[in-house]
């Protein structure tokens, strides 16, 4: 989604707003909670950030839940 942003071709719902970058991202997980199941430090993952116009996961480590 990024890529097609910057590109300006991303089928926005309403053209008027801006596009916000870093609403999507992929890593591997280093570190987990005690409470967290089905997940462990190795996986591979990806995440989407809900709220795009105050949130972006362009970093070089982000915690989701």
């Amino acid at each position: 989604m990024d890529v097609m942003k910057a590109m300006a071709i991303y089928p926005a719902v309403d053209p008027r707003m801006p596009a916000f970058l870093g609403g999507e991202c992929s890593g591997i997980i280093t570190a987990i909670g005690e409470e967290v199941v089905g997940l462990h430090v190795g996986d591979e993952v990806l995440a989407l950030a809900p709220d795009f116009d105050t949130t972006s996961l362009l970093a070089s480590h982000v915690i989701v839940p």
